[in-house]
């Protein structure tokens, strides 16, 4: 079991999140394709729920009847694949009211097999490239990385860890409490900023290894660091 804990603080700023429980899935990919997940987003840039099918193959989408669009991205590894989710706009800013709360989720992400989800990141783009020099979160809650994917792209907030592993589907969350004031505290210009990327690392799973199904794992990060923690249920979880 990997645990590991960073300071937080009282107003955490920005939360990445996986939580995965059990399916059966069938898939060449680590990530079933074809497979429809939901989306769920609050102030980005509305409010609105959705049924996307998982296509992975780069087509556009637009999202709740808005100019948003998303699309997905795999990056094969030496042992796994990114996942990506790509969100823009024609014209910033992300949220419908910058001073508010803002959030995206992402449900029932299926797995053909078990995989060990062992990275993450996120980024903000203005027209496809990466914000330049994100700064240091007030906070104290770390420093951004070279981008995992690519370190040519700039910096990301994420990590690597040694992870665990799980069965699918696998859900995950990003949030900001105040969406103006986080960014631009970080020094990035809401204003300009009209895309998002959220990307999570799955590892195959060696043969010798038997996956613990009954495990539930929520990653956390505030903008500049991370909060990571793992609980392991004894009961099913459903």
């Amino acid at each position: 079991m990997f645990f590991q804990r960073f300071r937080s603080t009282a107003a955490m700023l920005l939360f990445v999140g996986c939580w995965i429980v059990i399916s059966n899935a069938a898939s060449a990919g680590l990530v079933v394709t074809g497979s429809q997940y939901s989306m769920v987003n609050q102030n980005f840039p509305i409010n609105f729920t959705e049924l996307e099918t998982l296509t992975l193959d780069g087509s556009v989408k637009s999202l709740g009847g808005t100019d948003l669009t998303v699309r997905e991205v795999i990056t094969p590894t030496a042992n796994g694949e990114w996942l990506e989710f790509v969100f823009e706009r024609p014209a910033a800013p992300l949220a419908g009211n910058p001073n508010r709360f803002w959030r995206t989720d992402i449900f029932d992400i299926k797995v053909s097999e078990p995989i060990i989800f062992d990275g993450f990141q996120v980024y903000w783009t203005i027209d496809g490239v990466a914000v330049a020099n994100p700064g240091t979160d007030p906070f104290g809650l770390g420093d951004p990385i070279d981008n995992l994917i690519n370190p040519s792209l700039g910096k990301v907030y994420g990590a690597s860890f040694q992870g665990s592993l799980f069965n699918s589907p696998l859900n995950f969350f990003t949030s900001l409490s105040r969406y103006r004031f986080i960014l631009e505290n970080a020094g990035m210009d809401s204003d300009a900023i009209n895309g998002f990327r959220l990307g999570a690392h799955l590892s195959r799973v060696q043969s010798s290894v038997v996956p613990e199904p009954n495990s539930l794992a929520l990653f956390g990060t505030g903008i500049l660091g991370i909060l990571i923690s793992l609980r392991r249920r004894r009961k099913e979880i459903v």
